[in-house]
């Protein structure tokens, strides 16, 4: 037998532009929200603290000028970074194909991660207090060879990520998943 290494036409290979992303559960982007707003609101809340006792402290001119600026930085960035947030969430998807799951998320820089059945090696369903609020879960995807996670898709329902779960690991140990 003789080695052959033959020439892949590219325009037969499948896009992943091409793929029909489900999006995230309608629920997602308040989650995603709330979450970024209780991050933000203690830092404001700690920096206008700060600057208030630093012109109270002190009453110099450099106080007054300071000490309004310290809530002014992290109020700034929240308002930078949470809407930002926000369309990254709304903008993420996911699919289930034959052989495969597909994730995409981004608002500048998309990014779109395709894991093939036939590498996975174990799947979890996460879920923190602020995402059971809202009914939703976390599937993590762990494939073999890795040392942490290889694709977490954030923003399932609690069913599709259970569901999805299920549906991958059966894939994964069916072998016909390649």
């Amino acid at each position: 037998m003789s080695f052959q290494n033959l020439q892949v036409d590219l325009e037969e290979l499948p896009q992943a532009e091409r793929i029909e992303f489900q999006p995230m559960a309608p629920d997602y982007p308040r989650q995603v929200l709330i979450g970024n707003l209780l991050v933000f609101a203690p830092i404001v809340l700690a920096a206008s603290v700060t600057g208030l006792v630093l012109v109270l402290a002190f009453g110099t001119p450099a106080s007054f000028v300071i000490g309004p600026l310290l809530p002014a930085i992290p109020l700034l960035l929240a308002a930078l970074l949470v809407p930002l947030s926000v369309r990254r969430a709304k903008t993420a998807g996911f699919a289930l194909r034959d052989h495969d799951i597909a994730f995409r998320r981004g608002v500048f820089f998309r990014k779109v991660v395709v894991l093939p059945f036939d590498r996975l090696q174990h799947a979890g369903v996460s879920s923190g207090p602020l995402q059971r609020r809202f009914g939703l879960a976390s599937l993590k995807l762990y494939t073999a060879g890795a040392s942490g996670i290889d694709l977490r898709i954030d923003g399932l329902t609690s069913e599709q990520a259970a569901t999805l779960r299920e549906r991958v690991l059966a894939r994964a140990g069916s072998g016909d998943a390649g």
